[in-house]
């Protein structure tokens, strides 16, 4: 995706969304667009690259960028 859809769940906050995100989050899980249609893809957590939630996308890869930086070793 190259874009935030209009109901993302990272955008629009409300219980479900937040317990949705906290599960990606905790797992560090990719998940797809909620709004793909099911014929393309078969759920929000069978990640297929070309329909990621965007900023999934986004967060994981500062996710990962935090790590690198932090594993580096700092210097004396």
């Amino acid at each position: 995706m190259k874009k935030s859809c209009k109901e993302c769940p990272w955008v629009i906050r409300n219980n479900n969304n937040n317990n949705f995100i906290e599960h990606s989050k905790k797992y560090n899980k990719k998940h797809n667009c909620h709004m793909v249609p099911k014929d393309k893809v078969s759920g929000v957590w069978e990640y297929d690259e070309r329909y990621q939630c965007y900023n999934n996308k986004n967060y994981l890869s500062k996710c990962v960028t935090t790590q690198k930086i932090s594993s580096m070793k700092q210097p004396v």
